[in-house]
């Protein structure tokens, strides 16, 4: 209030302007921040990962539906598994876990957002000196924001259902 009174009340529509145009950026650059630092390296971790796609329209009828890249966010807890049982040391010692995802689609107004929590496996075939390559796989229950509606929304001609089932294939290298 104290920048507002010493720039004038005439000026204060462009200060307000300026500062609501540019706290999303700040904002985004804190959260990138502090995914790059929050990951533990333990036996068991919480990973906060961003993400950022493409919806992909796959039939020229609906590229319409399509107008910006897909990001999202996903919060994963996982954990070692402790070699008790036959299979973990058969399949390398995988870890197992939980994540929740959130992501837009590529058009907020008629594609919505997604949710959803996904259970997975994350295996590791071929461990080097200062790391590992995995590969994560999972299946659980994905929420959409935006249906086909006749009335409402006519344009969404690939969702047909608030429900469905969200599949993951995910392969990488941990350092």
């Amino acid at each position: 209030m104290l920048i507002l009174i010493w720039l004038g009340f005439d000026q204060k529509e462009k200060f307000i302007e300026y500062y609501f145009y540019f706290y999303p950026v700040k904002k985004i650059l804190w959260t990138i921040l502090f995914l790059l630092t929050l990951k533990v390296c333990v036996s068991q971790s919480v990973i906060l990962k961003p993400h950022y796609g493409f919806t992909w329209p796959h039939r020229s009828s609906i590229t319409h539906l399509v107008q910006t890249h897909a990001g999202g966010i996903s919060l994963n807890y996982e954990k070692q598994v402790s070699g008790e049982k036959f299979w973990h040391r058969d399949y390398g010692f995988p870890s197992a876990g939980i994540s929740g995802y959130y992501t837009q689609l590529g058009n907020r107004e008629v594609l919505g957002y997604g949710l959803g929590a996904i259970g997975y496996l994350k295996f590791y075939p071929y461990r080097f000196s200062k790391g590992q390559f995995y590969l994560k796989t999972g299946a659980g229950y994905g929420y959409i924001s935006e249906k086909w509606n006749p009335e409402t929304n006519h344009k969404n001609i690939i969702i047909s259902s608030h429900s469905n089932l969200l599949i993951q294939l995910e392969s990488g290298v941990e350092f």
